[in-house]
């Protein structure tokens, strides 16, 4: 065997016992790792209106909320009328949350907490929908259906941007 050959087989060798190392490494790592999940009690039961409920959801995705690269492009008016019937829909939430308009039409609502101590969180959420090249809406279908608004599917509902 060459000078050449016996090198490189002692640089695979080095390869090869260094990858089995990080391999061990690694699995003993994983096999140590435990949940960083904090216990949380139980939240108490909530009586939901499921048919308002599903109402207002129907209502809220008729909204045509269309986003784009270009903001010249987007049309405000739908964003200012899901706003609106936001405040109406839910008039708690806007009552004991401070709600604000973040680029003109996004929507962040401020929760404060009762210990401030306690580190934040944030629920996270979008109000927009992609636009779909005009040729190709019809193409965007529910199981044959063109989507256009809100359909009840059985128990499901599904509309413009809803996923």
């Amino acid at each position: 065997m060459s000078r050449f050959g016996r090198a490189f087989k002692r640089v695979m060798v080095v390869a090869a016992i260094v990858l089995a190392a990080v391999r061990i490494v690694l699995g003993v790592r994983t096999a140590r790792l435990t949940s960083k999940q904090i216990r949380a009690p139980a939240p108490e039961s909530v009586d939901l209106d499921q048919k308002r409920s599903a109402d207002r959801l129907s209502k809220a995705i008729q909204f045509k909320t269309v986003s784009g690269k270009d903001r010249a492009e987007i049309d405000p008016q739908p964003f200012l009328a899901l706003h609106a019937f936001l405040k109406k829909a839910f008039p708690l939430t806007h009552e004991r949350l401070q709600p604000e308009v973040v680029g003109g039409f996004s929507l962040l609502y401020t929760w404060e907490g009762t210990d401030p101590t306690r580190r934040p969180f944030m629920l996270m959420s979008h109000i927009d929908v992609v636009a779909v090249e005009a040729d190709r809406e019809a193409q965007w279908t529910h199981r044959g259906r063109v989507r256009l608004g809100p359909r009840g599917v059985g128990r499901q509902m599904w509309g413009v941007g809803d996923s």
